[in-house]
């Protein structure tokens, strides 16, 4: 039994560090993350919600829920599970996206995009901590945008006239 117990504390001390690991990100003000997060375009309301959704979707992001009336979108990506100290701790990640999309008069539509990291901590098949965590890096959100950039042009260019 003694035995056991070494095995189980040194278990846990080895997998701390990865437990505790996270990507590192940039520290960012309010202004500096909103920034990054919303985008003009100059399209109409109706070109600019499906645009979103395709982008989104090509991604490989799940649709949870799409609300036209409301201009909000949340979806989410596969979950990735870790597993450490013996298979007994566990962290799982997952993507989600939330938008906001809102009509700023003729031909003129904002989008703000929030894309979320939610992690999920276990030991021994049991939560210990859940948590989500704001993505601050722009590539991330300029990936996105220009996507969906390219996507409204599409949808213009192949529209009757």
């Amino acid at each position: 039994m003694r035995y056991f117990i070494i095995v189980m504390i040194g278990a846990l001390l080895l997998s701390a560090p990865a437990i505790a690991k996270r990507s590192s990100q940039p520290t960012v003000t309010v202004e500096e993350l909103r920034s990054m997060q919303t985008r003009q375009f100059e399209s109409e309301f109706d070109t600019v919600f499906p645009s979103v959704i395709g982008v989104l979707t090509d991604a490989g992001y799940t649709i949870d829920e799409a609300n036209k009336d409301s201009g909000f979108i949340s979806a989410s990506a596969a979950t990735l599970t870790k597993v450490s100290g013996l298979g007994l701790n566990s962290r799982k990640t997952t993507p989600k996206v939330r938008v906001f999309i809102e009509p700023r008069g003729q031909n003129n539509t904002q989008v703000r995009i929030s894309l979320v990291e939610h992690y999920y901590y276990g030991y021994n098949g049991k939560p210990y901590r859940d948590e989500d965590t704001v993505v601050s890096t722009s590539a991330a959100y300029e990936e996105i945008f220009s996507k969906v950039q390219a996507v409204i042009a599409r949808r213009i260019g192949s529209s009757p006239q």
